[in-house]
Parts: structure tokens; sequence; C-alpha cells
């Protein structure tokens, strides 16, 4: 079977899952309720757009996701068309990455408790300055593009998995607006951030090539690490996030 099927079944699932949701998920509004006017929609829209803190983190956040979302979308066709690896040789690759994914975030799930709501992102810094040096060295050494490339998404992914679900909450906490303008806000710009993002890592590996697009992905793992510092400090200042539930 082609490596192309895992995409369309993928497909098949999420079509069952929208059908599943529209007939059984549960109302969470009151329709009771009088609707709010559009303008009043807007303001609330308005308002949002203009927290600063709310802006950064979620311009921010995206960026620990983007390694992944490049593995999952580009991986078929290096491994597999550039590198000549096998369909099983394809789905072995994945398993270091999606099992890291999966520890980071048991680690929080078991962890969390023990420590501050926002350590586990500084937890996440040094994996991800390791991730950035082994894909910068994978695309500078081309015995070392594939073993390089696999462990520093690895390292990513476990990143990924202790500190996403607490940047969520820090910045779906960071405004004080209803959370489902809020969390809309949110989705309208990580999806457009991650669309944009696999767009131009796609073209650096058309015109460049693997061993570019390791570099890059190496280079957005250190700028968010060098952002995570900052931006967490003034962040653990003013946000009160609540409890958090891990998440892929």
């Amino acid at each position: 079977m082609s490596w192309h099927w895992g995409f369309v079944i993928i497909a098949a699932i999420a079509c069952v899952s929208l059908v599943g949701l529209f007939l059984h998920m549960p109302e969470t509004v009151n329709l009771a309720l009088p609707k709010k006017p559009p303008a009043q929609i807007w303001q609330q829209y308005r308002l949002v757009f203009k927290n600063s803190l709310f802006m950064q983190l979620t311009l921010y956040f995206p960026l620990i996701v983007l390694p992944m979302l490049v593995w999952i979308g580009l991986s078929p066709v290096f491994l597999i068309k550039d590198m000549g690896m096998t369909n099983m040789g394809y789905g072995l690759s994945q398993l270091p990455i999606f099992i890291s994914l999966i520890v980071g975030n048991l680690a929080l799930a078991r962890y969390a408790p023990r420590f501050p709501v926002g350590q586990s992102v500084y937890f996440s810094i040094p994996l991800m300055i390791a991730g950035g040096i082994l894909l910068i060295l994978a695309g500078f050494i081309p015995s070392f593009e594939y073993l390089g490339l696999v462990a520093g998404l690895a390292l990513s992914a476990f990143a990924q998995g202790i500190s996403f679900a607490v940047l969520y909450r820090f910045t779906l906490m960071a405004s004080d607006q209803p959370k489902g303008v809020v969390a809309a806000v949110m989705s309208l710009i990580m999806m457009l951030i991650q669309a944009v993002g696999i767009e131009l890592f796609k073209l650096v590996y058309v015109h460049w090539g693997l061993a570019a697009l390791c570099v890059m992905n190496g280079l957005l793992m250190l700028l968010f690490a060098a952002l995570t510092p900052p931006l967490m400090r003034r962040t653990m200042r003013v946000v009160t996030p609540g409890p958090v539930v891990p998440a892929a």
C-alpha cells in the first residue's frame, strides 16, 4: 500500500469524527439567553486583538508545533522518495518522534502538580536547544542527516508534549474576554501561522533540499528557546492559568 493512503485514512477518520460531533456533541450554550448584537461581538474581538500579551503568546507558541507539522507533511516525500526508504522504514521512522510526544504528555500529567504552572515550559528550553543544534548539524553533515533529523525532532516532540497544554492555557487566560471569543481568535491565528509556516518550509525544501529544511527547523527551535524566558517571565507575573490538562 502506498504511503499516500495514510493521508486518505486520516481524512476519512476526520470526516467520521465530524459527523459524530455534529450528531452527538452536547450543547454548552444556553439557547434561551438573548443573542448578543454583532456590534458587541465585534467589540470583544477587537479587545482581544488589542491585548498585547495575548497576541505575543498567540504568535509565539505555535512555533513549538511547526517542526512536528512539517515532519508530518513532508517526511513521506524526503524519507521515501529522496532517501529511498520502504513504507515499513517510513513507518518505523515515525515511532521515535510520536513516542516522544506521547511520553512528554504523560510526563506533564505525572509531574505538573510538583512544579509551578509554567515551569514545564522552561524545562523545554534545553530540549529545543539540543534539538535545534542536532538539526543544524544534520543540515551540514550528510552522513548525520537522517540521525540528526529524527533525534532533533524527537527532542522537539518531547518539548511540545510538556509545553503545549501549558502555553495554550496561558494564552487562553491572557485575555479577560469571553473564552469562546478568545479561543476563536487563537485558532484563527494558529491555523494561519501553521499554514504559512508549512508552505514556507515546503518552498525551502523544494528549492534547496533537505539540508536547508533541517537548518531552518533548527533555527526555528532555537528562536523558540530564545523567546521563552522573557515572555514566560511576563506571562507568569500577569496570568493565572488555573489547572492544566495535557494535550498533544
